[in-house]
């Protein structure tokens, strides 16, 4: 007999040593219900939701994510692009004193995110609708998050340049993707430190024990875009 989803949640959990309460395994297994129930009624949110994918992939890549920054508590977050809540919602439920904003350009997806924060009683989260390319140019985003996080990008460059102006100094950008070749590693640094990250580190093959789907890519902002980039507002 498949193994409940609930018993991939504990398994995964183990298998990327990620310390969970029974309280918090039962807000995730609640999260990636809803994701189901309106996959099937409301809006398309994920590519499949059999609980293997949404537990393997989905929820995998966030726990993976947990394990690139050394501390998530008490610091501010922007999933950028959230979607279903991958991985912000996830992040959330595993580190509880995080702020979460969840941006989302679709306003069906921004809906479900705010059914989904008002059904599992999360507090210090913000759901923000409209597209991260202008959002991050706006003086109340614009570098006022510690950490912001990327999912599934395709164009590496566009997604660094969407996701780096809304990081602080001293804060990072995660970008969780398919494999990253050794070009693709040379163009984040570049395009990265052109944007006023300091360090790039990319993780591959496996992290914390447990094996990676693809590739997550930290940038370290160590100077703000602006003075890089030689103007305001760009």
């Amino acid at each position: 007999m498949p193994n409940s989803m609930s018993d991939l949640l504990w398994e995964e959990a183990l298998r990327h040593r990620v310390t969970l309460s029974h309280n918090q395994v039962e807000q995730l297994l609640f999260h990636l219900n809803l994701v189901r129930r309106w996959q099937k009624s409301a809006v398309r949110l994920v590519g499949s939701d059999e609980p293997v994918k949404l537990v393997g992939e989905h929820v995998a890549d966030a726990f993976s994510i947990y394990h690139c920054i050394n501390r998530w508590k008490g610091k501010n977050l922007i999933d950028i692009g959230s979607g279903a809540g991958f991985p912000g919602l996830c992040l959330k439920i595993v580190e509880p004193e995080l702020q979460l904003t969840l941006l989302e350009a679709s306003a069906k997806k921004a809906a479900f995110l705010a059914k989904a924060k008002s059904e599992l009683a999360l507090e210090d989260v913000e759901i923000v609708r409209g597209r991260a390319e202008k959002l991050a140019h706006e003086v109340g985003l614009r570098e006022q998050f510690d950490l912001a996080t990327l999912r599934a990008v395709a164009n590496l460059t566009k997604s660094i340049g969407t996701g780096l102006p809304f990081v602080r100094v001293g804060g990072s950008l995660v970008i969780a993707r398919g494999r990253t070749s050794g070009a693709d590693a040379e163009t984040a640094r570049d395009v990265g430190q052109s944007m006023g990250a300091g360090q790039v580190v990319v993780h591959s093959g496996s992290l914390a024990g447990a094996p990676l789907r693809g590739s997550i890519m930290v940038f370290r902002k160590t100077e703000p875009a602006d003075r890089c980039c030689g103007r305001e507002g760009t």
